[in-house]
């Protein structure tokens, strides 16, 4: 994580946000959950389809899309003073953060620098990933 990084998103592990080092105290349940499955894939429009899917992954309730809304209203009233952005409607949702925010990001940067080091410098890269 950036250490200017004023709020961090973390999802290797337990879903949580911290700023300043602190954490935000979440919502437990399917707002926690929408806010993994869209920082997972952050900056990428994720389809209110795959939302669904993950709230309920038997089958979605006849207002599952309402049902979608409402939490991602919700969500985004608790990202209001967080860099991080919800932008979306009828197709799919999307994050808009800082890669450098997310954890998952920098993991993600540090493995394919690893993967690309010789490998005298690959172990080094690889284990700072973890």
């Amino acid at each position: 994580m950036a250490a200017d990084a004023v709020v961090a998103f973390r999802v290797l592990g337990p879903v949580e946000v911290r700023r300043a080092g602190v954490p935000v105290l979440l919502p437990e349940g399917q707002v926690a959950q929408l806010l993994g499955v869209l920082l997972v894939n952050a900056n990428q429009l994720v389809p209110v389809d795959t939302l669904m899917a993950v709230l309920w992954p038997d089958e979605a309730p006849a207002t599952g899309r309402k049902m979608v809304q409402v939490r991602l209203s919700r969500l985004r009233a608790l990202l209001a003073s967080t860099p991080a952005t919800i932008i979306g409607g009828r197709a799919g949702y999307r994050l808009d953060v800082r890669a450098d925010a997310v954890d998952l990001a920098e993991f993600r940067a540090r493995v394919a620098a690893g993967r690309g080091a010789p490998p005298e410098d690959a172990l080094g890269l690889l284990g700072s990933a973890l």
